[in-house]
């Protein structure tokens, strides 16, 4: 009699807490949200070197929104506009995810998709405790 090795599925509780959490850090409405983190989102250009890997990030979480953007379409519009060049990096999400997963002005929101922790403060703080 073998085991079977346990398989990481989806926690429909968890997802939906998650939710409710982004809803709520939001004041539910992403557009107060957005508009809410500009002002914020200055310093946080100005504390980044122009130019850099992160700081093109953040321009790019930005425009995206509460939302944020998954990990293969960051690397993809980076590559798209001329940001960044990808072809001497051997796993470029990988070292979009790292830089994100280093800084402060970057949360996780799903699984391979990052927003700015202007638009989610609760979902930050919550991060940082962890």
């Amino acid at each position: 009699k073998g085991t079977t090795p346990s398989v990481d599925k989806p926690n429909k509780a968890k997802s939906a807490k998650r939710q409710a959490s982004l809803v709520e850090s939001w004041g539910g409405s992403p557009v107060a949200a957005w508009q809410e983190a500009a002002a914020t989102l200055e310093g946080e250009r100005a504390r980044m070197k122009a130019g850099t890997l992160k700081f093109f990030c953040l321009e790019l979480l930005e425009q995206a929104g509460p939302a944020g953007m998954r990990v293969e379409d960051i690397v993809a519009t980076l590559q798209a506009r001329g940001m960044k060049d990808w072809s001497t990096v051997a796993v470029p999400r990988n070292t979009v995810a790292t830089s994100l997963n280093q800084d402060t002005a970057f949360v996780r929101v799903a699984p391979a998709r990052f927003s700015l922790r202007e638009f989610h403060p609760a979902l930050a703080a919550e991060q940082q405790a962890a």
